[in-house]
């Protein structure tokens, strides 16, 4: 049944080729000089990656099936470089290391604009981030949270980015760093800091009844995790890997990560154009300052709220 699978997604890799043909000017017009990552170092190995959400132990067993799987559909070795770090992995991503990753909104629009990535596919479903405070706070409205102490990840955490990216740079709150949902969550609600931006999904889950918290924004969603490839790998490898995650539904080297995202059935299609507008999330995080970026997320992301402070996030819906 594999190899069925398998035969099937080298047989449409050459329509879904097009697709890549057509996407891949799409990120050179979107602002900024884009430098073009080195020559690959091995043509028969490529190094596939994704963010250290997990500990090593459970990213291996995540990743690492679908290293083999798609070393068997390219003909090449595919090996999964597991990160020791949030660190590690933010540098070897800004500086092109990665032939494959999977990763979020704002690093596969940054390495699509300014590293010339091709986006393959995306998870379903979206990414929503809701500014929330404890029920009962005498804070009221998004624009008091400017300057009061927040509970969030480090940056580039996607939710700490849409918390920075909706005050402007003189009336940025104070970060307190916590790690972990529920972690963030107990510190709210103990009053270690006076609001939190979370996943709407996150809240659902640590607060289904809503008695504990009060939403004062839900931003606009964005696109989910995406599939993306370096310009070193060749255009028809590139189109076999994206055949063989559009077909990842019926896969089982891919049904880990379905869980570890809260998803089924596998992989959809996607373009560039859908993510680039989140890479300028990165425009001031340490190795992803290009020099000549438009501001464009903020007419490309949507704020839902009665009174939206002025640097909000301002723009339409997009993936998680």
């Amino acid at each position: 049944m594999q190899s069925r699978s398998i035969l099937g997604a080298v047989w449409i890799a050459g329509v879904i080729g097009i697709v890549l043909a057509l996407s891949t000017s799409v990120a050179s017009g979107a602002g900024g000089a884009s430098a073009i990552v080195g020559p690959i170092s091995n043509p028969n190995e490529y190094i596939f990656s994704a963010p250290p959400r997990e500990s090593e132990a459970a990213g291996k067993r995540i990743y690492e099936p679908i290293a083999a799987y798609l070393s068997r559909i390219l003909g090449k070795k595919v090996l999964y470089e597991s990160p020791e770090s949030w660190g590690v992995y933010q540098g070897k991503l800004a500086a092109g290391h990665y032939d494959f990753t999977l990763t979020g909104p704002q690093f596969a629009g940054w390495l699509a604009m300014e590293r010339q990535y091709n986006v393959l596919a995306r998870l379903p479903g979206h990414l929503t981030f809701v500014l929330v405070v404890r029920r009962g706070s005498r804070i009221t409205r998004a624009n008091q949270v400017a300057g009061n102490l927040v509970c969030d990840p480090p940056p580039p955490n996607l939710a700490t980015l849409v918390l920075q990216n909706t005050f402007g740079p003189a009336r940025q709150p104070h970060l307190i760093i916590r790690r972990g949902w529920p972690a963030i969550f107990r510190g709210l609600i103990r009053k270690r800091c006076n609001a939190a931006m979370m996943p709407r999904s996150a809240l659902s889950h640590l607060d289904p009844a809503g008695t504990q918290t009060r939403v004062l924004i839900t931003n606009a969603s964005l696109p989910n995790l995406a599939f993306v490839a370096s310009p070193r790998v060749p255009a028809r490898d590139q189109a076999k890997v994206m055949a063989a995650l559009l077909s990842s539904g019926k896969v089982g080297a891919f049904k880990r990560v379905d869980r570890a995202n809260q998803q089924k059935g596998g992989f959809l299609v996607s373009t560039k154009r859908r993510y680039v507008p989140y890479g300028t999330l990165l425009r001031d995080q340490w190795g992803f300052m290009p020099e000549n970026v438009d501001p464009i997320v903020s007419t490309s992301m949507n704020s839902k709220a009665d009174a939206t402070p002025s640097g909000a996030i301002a723009a339409g819906s997009a993936n998680q």
